[in-house]
């Protein structure tokens, strides 16, 4: 993972995920997956292909399909170092991880 350069005086960061066949793997899965496919809505609900022009992934965290697996794999890859960074983020707190559905937009 490449860390990407933010100011270090917020607590947000960020990675460079290094696979570069996962972006490709999950647009593959997304168009051969219509069916879980929706296209980009607005926080109202309202679909509005002028202001967004997306098409939406949603999944579970317990989805155990790849690529999705794969991805949930470097995510979390991405949280131990997002910990190690901030590691007050995850001391003495109960423990935490990524177990809500999320969405990946293309």
């Amino acid at each position: 993972m490449k860390e990407f350069s933010l100011p270090s005086t917020d607590f947000i960061a960020g990675w460079y995920i290094d696979d570069p066949f996962i972006c490709y793997n999950i647009i593959k899965f997304s168009t051969k997956s219509t069916i879980y496919v929706e296209r980009g809505n607005m926080s109202d609900g309202e679909i509005d292909l002028n202001r967004n022009n997306s098409f939406d992934l949603g999944f579970n965290s317990d989805d155990h399909r790849e690529p999705l697996v794969s991805y949930k794999k470097l995510l979390r890859e991405v949280l131990e170092l997002y910990k190690d960074t901030y590691e007050y983020c995850s001391k003495e707190q109960r423990q935490w991880d990524i177990n809500e559905g999320y969405n990946i937009q293309t």
